[in-house]
């Protein structure tokens, strides 16, 4: 802090700054936090879709992919019999599809028991585990 008072008022004119403020002045410092937050934002943006574009464009030139004669030539499995809604069964593959990015297969679908205590056994369990045994 010795530091800090030897310097004169002139050179720090935020922290020497005592006069009344007004609301104009408050909503104009919101106003200026806000521009800057969304130019940053912005910005981001402007750059993430530049590189998108930078890199539909190296793979445009690319072939697409070919299947192999060994993976083509491989028998499709029976569809699964679970009893649930094909298109329930269609979602799921679709979304392990897009999760896992390559082939797979699908062997079976087993519903979750909905009657299941294992939430409340998992509460119980947490409150006993927060008591003191005397």
């Amino acid at each position: 802090m010795a530091v800090l008072s030897l310097l004169p008022l002139s050179t720090m004119p935020l922290a020497a700054n005592t006069g009344p403020v007004t609301l104009l002045y408050q909503v104009g410092y919101q106003a200026a936090g806000m521009m800057i937050v969304l130019g940053a934002l912005g910005g981001l943006w402007l750059m993430v879709s530049a590189l998108g574009r930078a890199l539909r464009l190296t793979r445009a030139g690319q072939p697409p992919v070919a299947l192999s004669a060994a993976a083509s030539s491989r028998p499709i499995a029976a569809p699964l019999e679970t009893g649930l809604d094909p298109r329930l069964i269609a979602a799921i593959s679709a979304a392990i599809h897009v999760t896992l990015k390559s082939r797979f297969q699908l062997v079976s679908i087993q519903p979750e028991h909905t009657h299941t205590p294992a939430w409340s056994q998992e509460g119980r369990r947490e409150i006993y585990q927060s008591h003191r045994v005397r």
